[in-house]
């Protein structure tokens, strides 16, 4: 559906997230789990948008939020080659099905990381699809 729940990021304590506001990863997160967002700052390439609540029109942490997310294709569990962290994207080893980040070698993107991963651990990733996979 293009829509994903999270959570508020610990890390996002300050400013809430409103309807409206571009979201990203926490990328220092190293527990899986629930997606966890902050706010997005302008040079950073966002993950989604939160949509909008009625029964928050603003939400801070521990809060859960969902996202209309850039991208729409599936969600499948992959092995991580190397440590990986949320929102970054990945791409195929080298060898084998396995994920790393992406830019590590010449190979194709293949998605971004909802969970952050270590070498041979289960881990969720969007994967991209149309003109994405070309890159």
């Amino acid at each position: 559906s293009g829509v994903i729940q999270g959570m508020v990021s610990a890390a996002n304590t300050t400013t809430p997230i409103a309807p409206g506001d571009s979201v990203i990863l926490d990328s220092a997160v190293t527990v899986v789990g629930s997606p966890q967002f902050k706010t997005a700052a302008g040079s950073d390439s966002n993950f989604g948008i939160m949509i909008y609540d009625p029964k928050s029109s603003s939400v801070l942490t521990p809060g859960f939020i969902q996202v209309a997310m850039n991208f729409t294709a599936p969600v499948m569990w992959l092995v991580a080659a190397a440590a990986i962290l949320p929102g970054v994207f990945v791409e195929q080893a080298a060898s084998g099905g396995d994920v790393v980040t992406f830019g590590t070698s010449t190979n194709k993107l293949r998605g971004i990381a909802l969970d952050p991963g270590a070498t041979g651990q289960l881990m969720r990733v969007i994967l991209v699809g149309g003109a994405g996979a070309l890159l």
